[in-house]
């Protein structure tokens, strides 16, 4: 799953993502896909998103399953995470149509089983959307020393900034535990 948590942590990853983020932006200004550039905080809010999803790109390469990774496309799944709905269709779009990745769109089917004795039960059955990146973006990649089987030096999961810390219980004790002694 492209998680979009990934951070770039070498100086090679961050200069992939900068040359990733020039190619989508020159890619949206000859297209004619936006009408004014992104600046200030809309700007870093989409190297961000840029910087994840890239991360999570090359992991999937490094790791197999055919280096495909799956993320939903429903507005809802993007809300309380860093990379926003709207920054990430921005993304894949860009990335679609300079050939950085290949997409094959999800689906949701509604099923009806019809029983014997007149009833209907009904479930849903679908697949999010899938992402791959293509040798093109893989090349990219490695011209600026990023190769995909060290993508997980390169791109490092982070918890989000707004997370809060998860509390883990290594032992517990009460009055109804009984503890063992070695021996």
């Amino acid at each position: 799953m492209a998680t979009l948590t990934r951070r770039a942590e070498s100086v090679e990853a961050r200069s992939f993502v900068s040359a990733a983020v020039r190619l989508l932006e020159a890619h949206e200004a000859s297209a004619g896909v936006r009408q004014r550039k992104r600046t200030g905080a809309t700007q870093t809010a989409f190297l961000r998103a840029a910087e994840a999803f890239l991360g999570d790109l090359l992991l999937a390469a490094k790791i197999g399953r055919g280096g495909w990774v799956f993320r939903s496309r429903q507005a809802k799944s993007f809300s309380g995470g860093e990379v926003t709905y709207r920054q990430f269709m921005a993304i894949t779009k860009a990335m679609e149509a300079l050939r950085l990745i290949e997409v094959v769109d999800g689906f949701n089917d509604m099923k009806t089983i019809n029983w014997e004795v007149g009833q209907t039960s009904r479930y849903q059955k679908g697949k999010a959307a899938r992402f791959r990146a293509t040798r093109h973006l893989l090349d990219l990649a490695a011209g600026l020393g990023v190769e995909a089987k060290d993508a997980g030096r390169h791109f490092q999961r982070r918890p989000p900034p707004n997370a809060e810390p998860s509390l883990i219980m290594l032992g517990a004790c009460g009055p109804n535990l009984r503890t063992r002694r070695p021996g």
